[in-house]
């Protein structure tokens, strides 16, 4: 029984490797027949020096002929690549000039973005053709990409800061961390005042917090989304279950709930009328009596009840239906005047410091108010002790920002989230 000579380097050549792993296959296929021969009664646990020995060579046979398979692979393959190389070239000649090009693209594109930025930020970086390109190796693509991850940005919202990864930046060029987003669209799904989601006017999809809502809160959304742009509107008449019935899942005057399996009907919004016809209903009918006691209106699409405060004919219902708070028609399909005169002048002396003659000729002019500028003011300017009120969500602050055009007041949540 021979031992196993020392492993050396073999030449690349593939018939020398294939003599070799044939040798080799043939010397492990006899030391298979010499140990099934070789095998005999010892004590468990304690087998003789011949057998340790015989095993040790099985094994080191195993192993070299493994190595030596591997080689003739590696060769294989370096031998396929050195005959395809300029074929290889020339194929990956296009892909390089394009990831070159969308370097350069990513580079004039931050550049702009920093120059956006600078009052937020630090200064901005310019980028010239004789600019170092970006780094193809994979080292150098990782190294820029930690760096960018290792910045840091404040939240718009909530003011705290956080790295890039967690922050999203909207079109409007506001920040928000991922947490005050998610928050502001699981809101919308409850408030039809913040659907669809938006900051600064411009609306905010739902693809860039997707991966952060879970499928409940998505589903939610989506079943929103529906909801608040239905216009007349049926809920379930079960008033535990009180879940949107979506325009599908409505038959004639017949809705029916896929939460509780209610009921509803479609027309007076109560519990489905069997084999009968829908009745007058006597709290509606005393409840409209008092609507036209109290010169309320109603919405033609959603049949909400309204009431006009302060401000123009020109109404907007919660389901984004507009139309005359004076004859309740669609906006523009009437006569009617813009302002009552009572509820004009009523306006004009709530706001402060100011003529009342000059406020009514100011509101008359801008009826159509698209808030371009907005001015802080502070409580403390009047008295030490006052708190202004938000004219739309009607909660008091110590500091609000008035429009520079109609001096509507408004909170930082609502200039953000509820401007249309």
């Amino acid at each position: 029984m021979s031992s196993t000579a020392v492993i050396t380097v073999v030449a690349p050549q593939p018939s020398i490797l294939d003599d070799e792993i044939t040798a080799w296959s043939l010397q492990l296929e006899e030391a298979g027949i010499h140990g099934l021969g070789g095998k005999g009664k010892f004590p468990a646990g304690s087998p003789p020096d011949s057998t340790i020995a015989f095993d040790n060579f099985h094994s080191e046979i195993e192993a070299h002929l493994s190595f030596l398979r591997d080689v003739k692979l590696a060769h294989s393959i370096a031998l396929a690549v050195n005959t395809d190389a300029d074929a290889i070239a020339e194929l990956a000649g296009p892909e390089e000039q394009a990831q070159d090009d969308r370097d350069f693209a990513m580079h004039l594109s931050d550049f702009i973005d920093d120059d956006d930025d600078s009052n937020e930020v630090g200064p901005s970086a310019s980028y010239s053709a004789g600019a170092p390109q970006a780094p193809h190796t994979y080292t150098g693509r990782q190294a820029n990409a930690f760096e960018k991850l290792s910045q840091e940005f404040d939240c718009s919202v909530c003011f705290e800061t956080f790295h890039a990864s967690s922050v999203v930046s909207l079109e409007c060029g506001d920040r928000y961390c991922l947490g005050c987003l998610k928050n502001l669209f699981v809101r919308a799904t409850r408030d039809e005042t913040l659907f669809p989601p938006r900051c600064c006017r411009q609306l905010i999809a739902v693809t860039v917090v997707a991966n952060e809502l879970t499928r409940a809160q998505l589903n939610a959304f989506k079943l929103a989304e529906t909801e608040f742009s239905t216009g007349d509107r049926t809920y379930c008449s079960n008033l535990r279950c009180a879940s949107f019935i979506p325009p599908p899942d409505v038959m004639a005057d017949k809705a029916f709930c896929t939460q509780c399996g209610s009921e509803t009907c479609a027309i007076c919004k109560g519990e489905f009328h069997k084999d009968t016809d829908c009745p007058y209903d006597p709290a509606l009918h005393g409840t409209l009596a008092l609507a036209d006691e109290e010169n309320w209106q109603r919405c033609y699409a959603c049949r909400q009840l309204v009431e006009l405060d302060v401000g123009c004919n020109h109404m907007t219902c919660k389901c984004g239906a507009q139309f005359c708070y004076i004859c309740g028609n669609k906006w523009k399909t009437c006569k009617c005047d813009l302002w009552s005169e009572n509820r004009l002048y009523t306006r004009a002396h709530e706001v402060l410091d100011r003529r009342v003659e000059h406020i009514t000729n100011r509101l008359r002019a801008n009826a159509e108010c698209t808030h371009p500028a907005w001015n802080v003011r502070g409580a403390m300017d009047r008295d030490e002790h006052a708190r202004l009120q938000c004219d739309m969500c009607r909660r008091n602050f110590q500091e609000l920002a008035s429009c520079a055009q109609c001096d509507a007041m408004a909170c930082r949540d609502c200039r953000r989230n509820q401007m249309r």
